[in-house]
């Protein structure tokens, strides 16, 4: 590590002479990019199919039936659509009722007001549909409808408020049975598991990293570095997804912003042990994990099964250190053991609160 920030510094003070300056990195072929992407297995890749399908239904159906203007219903697809069976029948259900709610208004203005006056109500709209975008979707869309009706050229307020809203739905439709018929992603998201995958991983790391030198093995170290990488992502693209679920769940949310934050300073203090590890700095040092993996074990248990955590706590008197290199080791491992400490407060606070009975199976 000392070496890195060294070469750094020298990168970015420019004092090396007679060198092209680069930082190198593993490069990765057109081909191995192609084929870990383009493929049916990443939702995403089924996402373009099924939505350029809808699209193409969306066209044909209009071109065929001559019917309303086609942007309205391509514009229906285009903005319901999404990944997922779940997060399409949202969008639809929220998308459709705002569209409902706004040509609601554009009618009731109708009743009141001059066109002239209409006019001015219309730009007000639009600035609020650009003011509202993109924390406030369904505001936005409700006035960008509102606007659209109020100065289409042709047609009554009427006219162009049931002409909007039909074809809004119509395009909503045609997503729908697209999101169910054409490669269906279903994504499922179990909170509570992401969260015991993360503590697992940092589990495995740990027990890759905090053994006595003799038994340190760097491919599997680095292995479980990526791993926990990995199961952190997906915990906080989770909880990103049931965000967008769910109202209201801030208290629960913020626990698991702490739980992340602690899991990933343990994460964080394990690979200092394990950058003493490389550099060979540990020496004749027994370090045993033992009780350090119970306490992980258990609040991996208490996680999954959402019950509450044993309240046995760890501290550093149950290591001794007769010999090492470096003086503050002992240091660095009380701070893993009060990672864990906080941990387990952390886990029991919200298996109190009962966050762990909830968001399991979320489709």
């Amino acid at each position: 590590m000392v070496e890195l920030i060294k070469r750094s510094a020298e990168l970015l003070s420019d004092k090396i002479s007679g060198e092209k300056l680069k930082i190198s990195t593993a490069k990765t072929s057109l081909k191995d990019v192609l084929k870990a992407n383009f493929n049916l297995k990443n939702i995403y890749m089924r996402h373009a199919v099924r939505f350029a399908l809808a699209m193409t239904v969306g066209l044909l159906l209009v071109h065929l039936t001559h019917g309303r203007d086609v942007i309205w219903v391509t514009m229906g697809i285009l903005i319901v659509i999404r990944p997922d069976v779940t997060s399409t029948i949202n969008s639809m259900v929220v998308r459709v009722l705002y569209n409902l709610l706004a040509i609601i208004i554009a009618i009731i203005l109708a009743f009141f007001f001059p066109h002239e006056i209409l006019l001015i109500f219309a730009l007000i709209m639009i600035f609020l549909a650009l003011a509202w975008l993109p924390n406030y979707v369904g505001p936005s869309v409700m006035a960008l409808t509102v606007f659209t009706v109020l100065v289409w050229p042709t047609g009554t307020v009427i006219e162009n408020s049931m002409a909007r809203i039909i074809d809004i739905t119509l395009g909503a439709v045609i997503a729908i049975i697209c999101a169910y018929v054409i490669l269906p992603s279903r994504v499922t998201i179990d909170l509570p598991g992401l969260l015991a995958s993360a503590i697992k991983a940092n589990k495995a790391y740990m027990k890759t990293v905090i053994v006595p030198p003799e038994e340190y093995n760097h491919q599997k170290a680095v292995q479980q570095f990526n791993n926990y990488l990995l199961q952190e992502n997906n915990l906080e693209a989770g909880i990103a997804k049931i965000q967008d679920f769910f109202t209201d769940i801030s208290d629960d949310m913020v626990i698991y912003d702490g739980l992340i934050a602690v899991n990933h300073k343990l994460f964080a203090d394990i690979s200092v042990l394990g950058a003493l590890q490389e550099k060979k700095l540990v020496k004749d040092v027994h370090i045993d994990n033992q009780p350090l993996i119970s306490i992980m074990d258990d609040l991996i248990g208490a996680v999954e099964k959402d019950v509450k955590p044993s309240k046995a706590y760890l501290d550093s008197s149950h290591y001794s250190f007769e010999s090492y290199v470096r003086k503050d080791l002992d240091q660095y491992v009380n701070w893993v053991i009060s990672d864990v400490g906080l941990l387990q407060e952390l886990v029991y606070s919200g298996s109190v609160k009962d966050i762990f009975a909830r968001y399991r199976d979320i489709i």
